[in-house]
């Protein structure tokens, strides 16, 4: 299972870099890629998503948030761009939430008294263990909405909403440098028609 996992992390490391050679780039100079490999953590699966949605492709945004809720500063961009990936994404998301949460309700029971513990991990290895998580989270938001005017930013939204933010946890930057294609110009197919 465990390298099993690291191909779906090495397919979104793929997907963030936009290519093979890239991506052994990325393995090679950036230390939080290697880091996050060897952890088999999340953080490569979602810099892949966070890739999908700057590029205009939302459904996964909604299964990737039940692995990994800070996938919802993409919301804004994804709304934007690809409603109906969207909302077909976070439906499939429900349909897997129900089921789960029928299925394993003490597990579910369980998960949600960690959360309100409020208990995060400190040590050197949590890069941002002095910064509380409260406004992170809304500095995650405010580059979320902004993302929708500069792409870029989404990838940092995404980090900053980590509840934890591992030193592997910056391998979601990678997505920063998503290749994107064409820029669609707004307005440019009514002007072509008028």
């Amino acid at each position: 299972f465990v390298w099993l996992w690291r191909a779906v992390e090495l397919v979104g490391l793929r997907l963030a870099t936009g290519g093979w050679i890239r991506t052994g780039i990325a393995i090679l100079v950036f230390p939080p890629v290697l880091a996050e490999l060897d952890a088999g953590n999340v953080h490569l699966a979602m810099a892949g998503v966070t890739a999908l949605a700057m590029r205009r492709i939302a459904a996964p945004v909604g299964p990737a948030a039940l692995v990994k809720l800070a996938a919802w500063p993409l919301v804004p961009v994804t709304w934007r761009d690809d409603r109906r990936g969207l909302l077909l994404g976070v439906a499939v998301a429900a349909v897997i939430a129900t089921a789960s949460i029928v299925l394993a309700t003490d597990a579910w029971r369980d998960y949600l008294d960690f959360l309100a513990s409020g208990i995060l991990p400190t040590g050197s290895y949590n890069v941002l263990v002095g910064v509380p998580l409260l406004p992170r989270l809304i500095v995650a938001g405010v580059l979320g909405l902004a993302a929708t005017r500069w792409i870029r930013l989404a990838p940092i939204a995404v980090l900053l909403a980590y509840p934890v933010v591992w030193f592997h946890a910056l391998s979601t930057l990678t997505a920063v440098a998503a290749p994107l294609g064409r820029p669609r110009r707004m307005g440019s197919d009514a002007q072509a028609r008028g």
